[in-house]
């Protein structure tokens, strides 16, 4: 099946928030430009799940909405792949620059859902394109 023996299982409750936050991350995420996730989803419906990520100083600081990176995704059912550029991380926070030599944390929620549900994380991985070829010519 597509669940490997490293997954993470992430199961949903109906609470207003639910999910896995990961915080044994590398928190030195310079020199890397993408982030790429694998999740898996065995229901037979789409659930919206929110990335979220912060560094230290957001923790320490005002903990607030507009200073950390969150974006909602549609995780389908079956495979889903994102590839996230770390530059819009990186310029989340509205009034300064994370910090991407001291990710806090990487979180995984849902808001509000109707029932339970289970996602399975098979990949989390930071990625460098340095040697890559260019996308355009």
């Amino acid at each position: 099946g597509p669940i490997s023996e490293s997954a993470l299982a992430i199961d949903l409750t109906t609470r207003r928030y639910s999910g896995a936050s990961l915080d044994n991350l590398p928190s030195d995420w310079r020199g890397n430009d993408t982030l790429e996730i694998v999740l898996w989803n065995p229901q037979n419906y789409t659930i919206p799940l929110t990335l979220r990520i912060n560094d230290t100083a957001h923790e320490r600081g005002s903990n607030i909405y507009h200073d950390r990176f969150n974006r909602t995704f549609q995780i389908a059912p079956g495979t889903n792949h994102i590839r996230q550029d770390l530059s819009h991380v990186a310029t989340a926070p509205k009034y300064r620059t994370m910090n991407m030599d001291d990710v806090r944390r990487l979180m995984f929620f849902t808001t509000n859902l109707s029932q339970p549900a289970r996602l399975c994380l098979s990949k989390l991985r930071l990625e460098s394109t340095g040697d890559a070829p260019p996308a355009f010519d």
